[in-house]
């Protein structure tokens, strides 16, 4: 009986699995051994199979946007809040207190500063933000981008008037190359037209011929029954006439 590794036993061959029984006997492990081990691993998972631990959420520093790409037209704005802390007099903490928009050139006053007494300014500043692929005007010839699409309307125009001319020319060429197979087709047609006169008439010809042949040979045969009376008849008279000579010299 094959030897388990694992309980140092003797086990029935019925006990191992095959992918077990090709093993080597270091390492056979019968089915009961096998089931004990997957369920102890199935409790203590390994390390590696564990979730990692979850990492203490950084607050992440709102970062100012990026300036806008060279050439790019600014059509989009969009207001951020920045808070600062600044130290004004408290005669000044009121005035200070209270939100304003500003524009992102203007320079506000700088308050004198006490040390004695501080406060949170909050500050509302407007910035460009970078246009999207779609807001975009689109520039074909290579110029700058900027509000005027004059040059893009005429760039499509152009393209589209030589596309028309395109599709044009190829309508002329396939109307003509239909004309040209129209044609050929035509005299094909007559052409086999032709040629089917041609056999009725070589057919007409030979049935003339054979007409011929007939009405020839009917003649011959009449000729020829005309030469034989003429012949009979020739031979009569020659006949007759010595008679008459032999007659005439008895006399």
């Amino acid at each position: 009986m094959p030897h388990c590794s694992e309980c140092d036993k003797d086990c029935p061959r019925s006990d191992f699995s095959k992918a077990q029984l090709k093993k080597s006997p270091d390492h056979r492990k019968c089915k009961h051994c096998v089931s004990l081990l997957e369920d102890s691993s199935s409790e203590h998972p390994p390390p590696s199979l564990l979730p990692p631990p979850q990492q203490e959420e950084q607050p992440q520093q709102e970062q100012p946007q990026q300036e806008q790409q060279e050439g790019q037209p600014k059509n989009d704005t969009s207001t951020e809040t920045i808070t600062t802390t600044t130290q004004v007099p408290a005669d000044q903490q009121q005035e200070a207190a209270t939100s304003t928009e500003t524009d992102v050139n203007a320079t506000p006053p700088l308050p004198t500063i006490d040390p004695d007494h501080t406060t949170t300014v909050e500050t509302t500043t407007t910035t460009a933000a970078a246009p999207t692929l779609a807001e975009q005007p689109i520039s074909i010839s290579g110029g700058t981008n900027n509000d005027d699409t004059t040059t893009a309307t005429t760039t499509t125009t152009s393209m589209a008037t030589e596309l028309a001319k395109l599709q044009l020319q190829l309508h002329e060429q396939e109307v003509a190359h239909q004309k040209r197979v129209h044609e050929l087709e035509s005299k094909a047609n007559e052409a086999f037209q032709g040629m089917e006169r041609a056999k009725q008439n070589i057919v007409h010809l030979e049935a003339l011929a054979r007409e011929t042949m007939a009405a020839l040979e009917t003649v011959q045969e009449q000729a020829s029954a005309e030469i034989e009376s003429l012949r009979t008849q020739l031979t009569e008279v020659t006949t007759e006439r010595d008679r008459l000579l032999a007659a005439e010299l008895k006399k």
